[in-house]
């Protein structure tokens, strides 16, 4: 009965040890992605952070509304919000985001001109780069 009993403690011994040294590759990559620019002409603009492949999640996003810095806590995912700007407004975004088990995060945004005289200002970049 003593040799069965310690066969059987060192054989749980042995899966906690097995299990307790599992390597954990589930390739998460956070990021501080931001970007940049000033309203060519009055138009609005779109800001953007979605999912582009596998999985991700946002742990903030903050932009340049229309009288301030806005402030997202956990946003649902895609994001996207339009605000109407004036000529030479601020346009910016600045997203903390996490890429998991390998997908791609896509923050950006597209700024286009009201009169339809084609000026449009867009641009994106993603996690992990």
């Amino acid at each position: 009965m003593k040799k069965t009993f310690a066969y059987l403690s060192a054989s749980l011994l042995a899966v906690v040890l097995i299990a307790s040294c599992h390597k954990d590759d589930d390739n998460n990559h956070g990021c501080s992605l931001d970007l940049t620019s000033t309203a060519s002409a009055d138009g609005i603009v779109v800001y953007s952070v979605t999912v582009a492949t596998g999985a991700g999640t946002a742990s903030s996003v903050t932009y340049k509304g229309t009288s301030g810095d806005v402030t997202v806590k956990n946003p649902p995912l895609p994001f996207h919000v339009s605000i109407d700007k004036k000529k030479n407004d601020a346009i910016y975004i600045v997203a903390d985001v996490t890429a998991d088990n390998g997908g791609q995060v896509l923050v950006g945004y597209a700024f286009t001109a009201n009169g339809g005289a084609g000026d449009i200002d867009q641009s994106s970049r993603t996690c992990p780069q």
